[in-house]
């Protein structure tokens, strides 16, 4: 029982590093050339392994890209929840939240730039409005804001309304940040961002 157990759990292990080696092949080629000139064949050349290697994990291009999008997105949905669920206050999660989220952008720019650019090609079968992960961080973040409306930090507000607002604000400007080819700071985009979301437009009257 044990012997078949190790080898069930190596098996596993080989498949999970076979496909972490797709999946880097994948990104770099995105963000060498774009989603359009991306076909099995470079990617198993990229990754130093035969194509019919790739059609054991993958069922197609668009399965191959759609989950190395998945896979490239789960260290930031994993931190984005660590940092919900911290003991920090709620103001200061906020702003975690939106630094990491841009860092992230920022670090991996070329190949979510190129997949931005080629969406109509990529055909991303998941929605982010009804997708679980996106859910949840809507949930914590409500469940943040409804704590900072508690202990007096923010203004009574409904607090799923103003988590939507807060994620899809900092979905907008990560997004102005993979068009743009500025090169932007992201200390002062963050403040700012935070600034207009918990303090409005309106002039502070001194």
């Amino acid at each position: 029982m044990a012997k078949k157990s190790f080898k069930k759990k190596r098996k596993q292990l080989l498949e999970d590093f076979a496909k972490e080696n797709i999946h880097d092949a994948v990104l770099e080629l995105i963000g060498e050339k774009g989603v359009q000139d991306l076909t099995v064949a470079s990617v198993a050349k990229k990754a130093g392994i035969a194509k019919g290697t790739i059609y054991l994990y993958f069922k197609d291009k668009e399965d191959l890209i759609c989950s190395t999008i998945e896979t490239s997105l789960r260290p930031l949905f994993s931190h984005l929840i660590e940092i919900l669920e911290s003991d920090n206050t709620p103001d200061e999660k906020l702003s975690e939240y939106a630094a990491f989220s841009m860092e992230f952008f920022e670090k991996y720019r070329s190949t979510f730039r190129a997949l931005l650019y080629n969406q109509h090609q990529v055909h991303v079968h998941k929605d982010r409005y009804i997708d679980d992960k996106y859910q949840q961080i809507l949930d914590r973040l409500a469940d943040v804001i409804r704590n900072g409306v508690e202990k007096g930090i923010f203004r009574d507000v409904d607090p799923f309304i103003g988590a939507n607002i807060f994620v899809e604000s900092t979905i907008a400007v990560t997004v102005q940040y993979l068009i743009t080819e500025e090169k932007r700071d992201i200390d002062k985009d963050v403040s700012s961002l935070i600034d207009i979301l918990l303090n409005g437009l309106n002039k502070i009257k001194s």
